[in-house]
């Protein structure tokens, strides 16, 4: 159940980043924090919520806390709380 939540966010963290546009955005790096977000919570996935203030954080500082990217932050900490999660810090973009 947990591999599968992860595979469905990684799915969905893909698509909002193909729609990440707007001035100051890099959406090949807003791609990387996805890629990056969904490996480690795919390989640790105890720490889950740890990497969704880490991935909030990196779409902050590229610029893309837009809607697509503020869809992909809220994915990543609805799997945090439906997996028994509490993030220990907030989503940077709020």
């Amino acid at each position: 159940m947990k591999k599968a939540s992860v595979f469905a966010l990684a799915l969905a963290l893909s698509s909002v980043t193909l729609y990440l546009q707007g001035c100051g955005c890099d959406e090949e790096a807003a791609q990387k924090c996805a890629t990056d977000y969904v490996t480690a919570a795919t390989t640790t996935p105890a720490k889950i919520c740890d990497y969704a203030v880490t991935y909030a954080q990196c779409i902050k500082d590229k610029s893309c806390c837009d809607d697509a990217g503020q869809n992909g932050i809220a994915a990543a900490f609805n799997l945090c709380v439906s997996m028994g999660g509490k993030a220990n810090g907030t989503n940077a973009c709020a």
